[in-house]
Formats: C-alpha cells, structure tokens, sequence
C-alpha cells in the first residue's frame, strides 16, 4: 500500500527513534540520545503512540520488536552508557526547585560520578535492559 508523505514523515520519526537505539558511541551526548529513544519506545506514552498511529503502525507490535532486539542482543548498552543515564538523572534534579544547598550536593555528587564514569570500560553490559533508564 502507497503511504501518503505524512505517514512516510512520521514513519521516519519512529526508524530515527530505533536508529538512535543502535548508537554506539558512549559520550554523554550520544548515551543520552540513545538512552531517550529507549525510554520513549519502552514508555509507550501518549506521544509515541501518536506517532506510531499517525505513521500506520501498531505500538505494541513496535515496541514488541524492539523487545526482540534487545533480546537478541541488536540493541545492547556499554557500561559507560548505562552511567551516563543515572548521571543524567540527577542532572536533571537540577533544575528543579531546590534549595542552594542541596545543588551543592548534587553538583558534589555529578563531579564524582563523571570521574567515575571517565574510568568505566565501554564494553557491553551482560544485561538486557528491558526497563527505562
């Protein structure tokens, strides 16, 4: 069946979404990059929902596929990646509404975990990640 260029531009959103899931490198840019395609088909909120649908595909059957890869090991993670996720959550808790002090903590906390992740090997994880990160 001939797709009609809508469904063809929001077909492209869902392919640019796994292919950030394919990312290898593990730079913070790239992980978080990788790590939000992850979460937005494994969340399967309303707006990859929409997007799916308004591409004609079914979510589930997407997300079901990625799952596969996973599984099959397609789509894996390096540790560094992993790290990266944590880090940029509690970076995020930094623009939240929170007291000076508790910034303090937090910046304190993401100077650590950057060193850390510096020295954490790049080598895929023996997990299958099939959570949000």
């Amino acid at each position: 069946k001939r797709l009609n260029p809508e469904h063809k531009l929001w077909r492209a959103v869902v392919i640019n979404a796994f292919d950030d899931t394919m990312i290898t490198l593990s730079d913070r840019k790239s992980a978080v990059q990788k790590i939000e395609a992850h979460n937005w088909i494994l969340q399967e909120s309303r707006d990859y929902r929409e997007v799916c649908e308004w591409a004609l595909l079914d979510p589930e059957e997407m997300r079901e596929h990625y799952i596969s890869a996973l599984k099959r090991k397609v789509i894996a993670f390096t540790k560094k990646q992993v790290r990266w996720a944590e880090y940029n959550k509690i970076y995020k808790v930094l623009s939240c509404d929170i007291s000076v002090d508790q910034k303090r903590l937090i910046r304190r906390r993401l100077d650590e975990l950057r060193k850390e992740i510096h020295d954490t090997t790049t080598s895929y994880t023996d997990s299958i990640i099939l959570e949000v990160l």
